[in-house]
């Protein structure tokens, strides 16, 4: 148990579902807790509501490790796939990967895109002011 500053970042992660490129819906992902994706009415954290997707499709996680985060993921025998970048992963096999070289995540045949975004959030600095400069003129 260490006491080093900055040990435990404020760092804030989301699954974002984009549908023709737009974000449609979001949920939040804590780091080192693992998310079930599934169909709806399944009892999974994150449900995707397309005919291709298994009640017990895959799962994700994402975790910080010295170099950053990572994005770990396990297709759990789905019939229709589980795509990470585009390619498919082999069931029941987990991956790995910086979450900076995550570019997209499918799911099934599902025509929807999704993307894990990060950001590291800091103490944030006091603001003196709460509107736009007033009187900055010299």
């Amino acid at each position: 148990v260490g006491g080093g500053d900055g040990e435990h970042e404020d760092v804030r992660c989301a699954l974002v579902e984009f549908v023709r490129g737009l974000r449609v819906r979001k949920w939040t992902i804590e780091l080192g807790q693992t998310y079930d994706v599934g169909r709806p009415g399944t009892g999974a954290d994150i449900e995707v509501d397309h005919q291709s997707i298994s009640r017990r499709h895959c799962c994700l996680a994402v975790t910080k490790v010295e170099t950053g985060l990572v994005l770990v993921a396990l297709d759990r025998g789905s019939t229709n796939g589980t795509f990470v970048n585009k390619e498919r992963l082999e069931k029941g096999v987990g991956l790995t990967k910086s979450l900076d070289q995550v570019k997209y995540l499918a799911f099934g045949e599902c025509s929807n895109g999704y993307r894990i975004l990060a950001s590291a959030g800091r103490a944030r600095p006091r603001s003196r002011s709460r509107s736009p400069a007033q009187g900055a003129e010299s």
